[in-house]
């Protein structure tokens, strides 16, 4: 998606130059009276302007595509109960980006490029069960490849799961509707 964005910035800026360009070649024919050539300078700026119409169109299709594919790649749920696969902690799910959007001093700090799937994968936000890990009351950002799915009806002890819940049902928190509202689709499928 980030080529797509500086692909589109440069032809951005080759575009307004061109057009820029022919307005003031179009007011030096008005000005020299030849308005035949002028009429032919409006007539291909218009082509310009119809080809960059398209390309935005393009570029907009480009852009949604690559964010259904990684929005795709997201395999848990928000209200999911996990466990930390290194750490061993419990927690639930309350929300996820499709990929790492940490500031970069914690990027270097947790190690997230050495990860094999580095900082290109979903992370989520997990409220850690106060009876893994203290202090209490602790969120986490997880990288999906190091999150797996807890084993039976788990429920976690936290002062923020009402916050975010409205029950708990089946082995999985339910949302409350601002929570499906933020992120309305469910995973695509569980990882172990």
């Amino acid at each position: 998606m980030q080529l797509v964005k500086s692909l589109s910035a440069s032809v951005d800026l080759q575009v307004a130059d061109t057009l820029r360009l022919k307005s003031v070649k179009m007011q030096q024919l008005v000005q020299e009276e030849d308005y035949a050539q002028a009429r032919r300078c409006s007539e291909s700026a218009a082509q310009q302007r119809d080809s960059i119409t398209q390309l935005e169109l393009e570029r907009r299709r480009l852009e949604i595509e690559a964010y259904e594919e990684a929005r795709s790649k997201i395999v848990h749920d928000i209200g999911q109960v996990i466990r930390h696969k290194r750490y061993e902690y419990r927690g639930v799910i309350v929300g996820y980006d499709i990929t790492c959007i940490a500031p970069e001093n914690w990027i270097k700090a947790m190690r997230v490029d050495s990860l094999p799937s580095g900082r290109n994968q979903p992370f989520y936000h997990v409220l850690v069960d106060d009876r893994d890990r203290s202090p209490p009351g602790s969120v986490t950002y997880v990288a999906q490849e190091n999150i797996a799915t807890a084993r039976g009806q788990t429920q976690v002890e936290h002062p923020l799961i009402d916050d975010y819940f409205k029950g708990f049902e089946d082995g999985q928190y339910v949302p409350t509707e601002r929570m499906r509202e933020q992120y309305p689709q469910r995973a695509q499928g569980t990882e172990g």
